[in-house]
């Protein structure tokens, strides 16, 4: 996705928009620019830095992380990726932190990226790009348009995924993630970043336990994210109970044997029913929020892994 600040700010530096990116060299250097929930990222590429240089960068990156309102980044072997916090004023932040970033890599003798990152070999003529998941990579169009072919390593790591052991790793998932949601409710709360903890928990435990890339990933991470939500909402209402009859000797079994049954009065009850729809209507906003991205990029892997990416000139 592209707003209309990131497109407009495109269009002043010559980068172009391909596949809901921003895209093209500035200064010489190649940079993608996209939005996401709550966030921008920026992507710079450039030729592979010696340990003494990542990590002066690295270094420089942590001190200027609040002012360029940096929520995460990742050095990798041919570039940098950020998640810039989307608010008030943030296409203001991105334009100062390209041009103070670039001066830096300037500064360092850090150069554009010229090697293919394919063959490995130098980019004299033909220079293209594809997308492959959430990363882009340079290289010569010839390269990047060849099927890639799978190391043996790669194989017989894709054989030992299964979707029944991914799906068992997000149930485990969802037990752990919902044990804050539960706590945070308790001590008087509704916090969005509830939703974000309980679907990270899903995607982390089926990604652990093996679980295939796929459609049947979304499916994993939306289905127990819901149950997750149903799941802290019953035990929040059940602990309830308990505080509330537990002077007169309740236990929490009898208390959670009562929890459907006083939820079932919401069909008599407008103040039962208005307490269900608030709590559940809350809580299925943040855990759509939450897993966002996550559904995004399952999508994206799924699609880099199911289709053979199309190559732009750059």
């Amino acid at each position: 996705m592209v707003s209309m600040g990131l497109k407009k700010y495109g269009n002043e530096i010559g980068l172009r928009v391909i596949d809901g990116s921003i895209c093209g060299k500035y200064r010489g250097f190649f940079i993608r620019m996209y939005d996401g929930m709550g966030f921008k990222k920026v992507e710079l590429k450039f030729s592979p830095l010696s340990a003494d240089l990542l990590l002066k960068l690295d270094t420089y990156i942590t001190s200027v992380k609040q002012g360029f309102r940096i929520l995460s980044y990742t050095i990798g072997a041919s570039g940098l990726s950020m998640n810039i916090h989307d608010t008030v004023g943030t296409m203001d932040v991105i334009k100062k932190l390209l041009n103070e970033f670039i001066d830096f890599f300037e500064a360092n003798e850090i150069t554009p990226l010229d090697l293919c990152g394919i063959c490995g070999q130098n980019i004299e003529t033909d220079e293209a790009f594809a997308f492959r998941g959430d990363s882009t990579i340079i290289g010569h169009r010839a390269c990047l348009e060849k099927e890639e072919e799978k190391t043996p390593e790669k194989e017989i790591e894709e054989l030992k995924k299964s979707y029944g052991m991914g799906y068992f790793g997000a149930f485990l998932g969802m037990i752990v993630g919902i044990i804050p949601w539960i706590l945070i409710s308790l001590a008087g709360f509704v916090a969005g970043v509830a939703g974000l903890i309980l679907s990270a928990a899903i995607k982390i435990g089926y990604e652990k336990l093996g679980g295939k890339n796929g459609k049947p990933k979304i499916t994993a991470i939306i289905l127990f994210t819901v149950l997750g939500v149903l799941a802290a909402f019953f035990i929040t209402t059940t602990i309830s109970i308990y505080q509330t009859f537990a002077q007169e000797g309740i236990t929490f079994l009898e208390a959670l044997e009562l929890t459907p049954y006083n939820l079932s009065l919401a069909a008599t009850d407008p103040d039962i029913a208005s307490y269900i729809a608030q709590n559940l209507g809350l809580g299925f906003l943040f855990a759509a929020l939450g897993s966002w991205s996550f559904i995004v990029q399952a999508y994206k892997d799924t699609k880099a892994q199911t289709e053979k990416p199309i190559v732009h000139t750059i």
